[in-house]
């Protein structure tokens, strides 16, 4: 089974900013513990907001 993780942008990820030196760390213990169990089969990430197309589903319709 594959999952996609993904976090909420915010003004700070939308302008390109690094994310914090303790948030990498973090991140990276998470990783790398997949990658040590064979859990983790890629890490390739999305584009930003600007470049994706969202798809709203409300009362059965869908809009774009």
């Amino acid at each position: 089974m594959r999952f996609l993780m993904m976090h909420k942008n915010d003004r700070h990820t939308e302008a390109g900013e690094k994310p914090t030196p303790d948030f990498m760390a973090r991140m990276g213990a998470l990783i790398g513990e997949y990658v040590a169990s064979g859990r983790f089969l890629g890490g390739e990430g999305l584009g930003g907001s600007a470049t994706r197309t969202r798809l709203r589903f409300r009362d059965g319709r869908c809009t774009v």
